[in-house]
């Protein structure tokens, strides 16, 4: 759920320049590394909903206890007369318990407390820190610490995306551990590993961990553009076609080959997790973007066939399908770079593709490039920093200026627009 929502701000802030949206996503996301991760770089599934609402009764626990304010408590820890806007602002009543949630504008608090709105904004800001300083002394919900693959990979996409978006490296640090992690502990010699808890991993990898992973290595390589992430994903890829492809009928299984499973399904529904097939189809569609490999292109349409039908009929059951399939039908731009990506030039260049909305765009870099596509459509260039906007692989000249740049990506045609 967090590494979701926070891809969600994430792109909700590329579209739309709202500092609120890229707020959240940081704030989602230090949740995430502050309380859900292991001291090796994985993620842990969850804290329970459930919390000891008093501490001289541990036995009753209640629901969202840890995250439920009174009046009272607010004016407790923050005084008057800050606790009255303050509880106005974040709608907590006189009596009861409260989640606090915005119930009204800066300006009307604003309004109400008779002061600036970019003083009330520092001051809201103090208070929440005051209360999250008092919550943090109460008993915490129990975590459940099964470190999951699938839902790991959901991560790696979202702290590969905010490390690109919010140009903060700490995310790409945080990330790469997590890959280390995965890499150590729930792959081997047969593929994946679905759960490592305590010390332990098991249960053979079903078809969303590898789909899930694929596209958070693809994710990474993308923002940090090292390839040793984007030839784990190729080869991840190849070993989720052997266990989970259906080669006749299009798209892939949920499950591997199995005796004891007399029927094998297809996960065919985007609903609180996105359908693996949906997710496949994207990744095949990004690889073949990125590498020039025209097998993957093939791949993504097997697996829209097979949905083609449901696609026609009820297209909102898949939503991140009908994108794929508009990728398919149109095509992917790709923005590659050239000279030393780590350096300050390409920097500037990445932070204009990065910050931007372009979801019809793949990044990645000249080396190492070797399909005959790629050779034939970047021969010549030199060494010097510089970006390349290309499409089905003829490419625009070279640009090393960022607003030249930016014009040809705002110029450039994206599937969501038709």
């Amino acid at each position: 759920d967090q590494a979701q929502l926070a891809v969600c701000y994430l792109e909700a802030y590329q579209a739309s320049g709202e500092p609120l949206f890229a707020d959240v996503a940081a704030e989602t996301l230090r949740y995430a590394l502050d309380h859900l991760r292991d001291p090796e770089g994985g993620f842990y599934s969850a804290e329970d909903a459930d919390s000891i609402a008093d501490p001289d009764h541990p036995e009753n626990a209640e629901e969202g206890a840890y995250y439920l304010w009174t009046a009272e408590e607010v004016r407790g820890v923050l005084g008057e007369p800050v606790a009255g806007w303050f509880c106005s602002h974040y709608g907590v009543g006189a009596e009861g318990e409260w989640v606090l949630s915005e119930t009204q504008t800066l300006e009307e608090t604003a309004a109400q407390a008779g002061m600036d709105a970019s003083i009330v904004a520092n001051a809201l800001a103090e208070a929440r820190r005051k209360l999250l300083e008092h919550r943090n002394r109460r008993p915490r919900p129990a975590r459940d610490e099964k470190i999951l693959t699938c839902w790991n990979g959901l991560m790696l996409s979202a702290l590969a995306r905010a490390a690109r978006v919010l140009g903060d490296d700490r995310y790409l640090d945080a990330a790469s551990a997590c890959v280390r992690f995965l890499g150590s502990r729930l792959a081997g010699g047969e593929g994946l590993l679905r759960r490592y808890w305590r010390g332990e991993a098991g249960i053979p990898a079903f078809l969303e961990d590898y789909a899930y992973l694929v596209q958070g290595l693809l994710d990474l390589y993308e923002a940090s553009l090292d390839p040793v992430y984007l030839d784990w994903g190729v080869k991840l890829w190849a070993r989720q076609a052997e266990l989970f492809e259906d080669s006749e009928g299009g798209g892939y299984f949920s499950t591997r080959r199995d005796a004891a499973l007399p029927v094998r399904f297809k996960d065919d529904y985007d609903g609180a997790e996105p359908s693996a097939n949906s997710i496949s189809a994207l990744n095949a569609l990004r690889l073949a973007a990125i590498t020039g490999r025209e097998e993957y292109r093939e791949q993504a349409r097997r697996t829209l066939a097979a949905f083609g039908r449901q696609l026609a009929v009820a297209p909102d059951s898949l939503p991140l399908m009908v994108v794929a399939a508009l990728y398919e039908r149109s095509g992917m731009r790709q923005v590659v770079f050239r000279g030393d990506v780590r350096g300050e030039a390409v920097r500037r260049l990445r932070r204009v593709v990065d910050r931007g909305f372009y979801p019809d765009v793949v990044v990645l870099a000249v080396e190492p490039q070797e399909e005959p596509a790629w050779r034939a459509a970047l021969a010549g260039g030199s060494s010097e920093a510089a970006a390349h906007v290309c499409e089905n692989f003829a490419c625009q000249a070279p640009v090393d200026d960022p607003e030249e740049l930016a014009r040809q990506l705002r110029t450039g045609r994206t599937p969501l627009a038709g």
